[in-house]
């Protein structure tokens, strides 16, 4: 059975539906698609994707219904469909495209977490008792209208949850481990992103403002888990500090030009680095959802 194939696909053709269970995504080889919301005050298109982009990776974990409809732009699209069961092979043969994948999941969860920070904040404003004006109403209608597309939609199931492969990063093909002591800086705030780090053993610290009044821990991070990740893919600086909890904290380092190698080595660790950063996207858009959903209430 063919699991991963080319589409061409006319002006206004559906690639898929909102409701549609996603078991695929795609990229875009040619043209452009629209990604397309349908509510109770008609359509709206909420934004356009052309060459090389991709879309619909949620599919890549959740046998979860499509959140909106994708149809072809005014010129067409060439599309490639990559069903999930696929994407190690794909990943394989086309390793080019590995880091191209990641920074477009890294995009996509920079983007929701402004989002998600926009709507944190109007929830406060109006808890503190903020009285609604039109600038006011204009924002809380946004983040209600994505709540009404969201609303009523199925979480995934046990069996989609269990899809995720079994393993640990000290299975084969594993960089250079280096072992530190507690309280060792690995990386600061504001340094320049050069690699990402797995976890084989102890626990690493997340912090702002690390070792001044206004430090704040927003995480641990434990083994067979990663941090790092999003400053090497976007190539911005450091959004906090990382620091070893743990005497006997073990660290692979990873660099950009090593994720190729682990495509033909270990690709089942390179399926846990997209694991990690899905669930990350998925776990930030619940927190979303229900910021939405107060702000809905709220507006009611």
């Amino acid at each position: 059975m063919i699991l991963v194939t080319e589409k061409n696909c006319q002006a206004g053709e559906i690639i898929f539906k909102k409701g549609d269970i996603a078991k695929s995504f795609f990229q875009i080889l040619e043209g452009s698609v629209e990604v397309v919301l349908e509510n109770e005050s008609g359509e709206q298109i909420l934004t356009e994707l052309a060459d090389g982009k991709f879309f619909g990776e949620m599919g890549l974990l959740d046998y979860v219904p499509r959140s909106a409809t994708v149809r072809a732009g005014q010129g067409g699209a060439k599309v490639l469909e990559i069903h999930d069961e696929e994407t190690n092979v794909w990943l394989r043969e086309h390793p080019e495209m590995i880091l191209q994948l990641m920074k477009h999941i890294s995009s996509r969860t920079r983007a929701l977490t402004k989002e998600y920070d926009d709507a944190w904040k109007l929830l406060q404003e109006l808890r503190g008792g903020a009285e609604k004006n039109q600038g006011m109403l204009k924002r809380l209608s946004r983040f209600v209208s994505f709540h009404r597309s969201r609303k009523g939609a199925e979480r995934e199931s046990v069996e989609s949850k269990s899809r995720t492969e079994a393993g640990t990063l000290k299975e084969g093909y594993t960089r250079k481990v280096n072992e530190y002591p507690a309280g060792t800086v690995i990386f600061r705030e504001g340094e320049k992103a050069h690699c990402m780090y797995g976890i084989h053993g102890g626990r690493i610290g997340i912090y702002t403002g690390y070792g001044t009044d206004q430090q704040k821990k927003l995480a641990d991070v434990y083994a067979d888990q990663f941090f790092g990740e999003m400053g090497m893919i976007d190539d911005e600086p450091r959004s906090a500090t990382a620091v070893a909890e743990e005497d006997g904290t073990m660290l692979e380092r990873i660099e950009p030009e090593d994720l190729a190698e682990m495509s033909k080595q270990n690709p089942g660790k390179l399926w846990m680095i997209f694991l990690h950063l899905m669930d990350r996207l998925r776990s930030l858009t619940r927190d979303f959802e229900k910021v939405c959903a107060e702000l809905s209430e709220l507006q009611a």
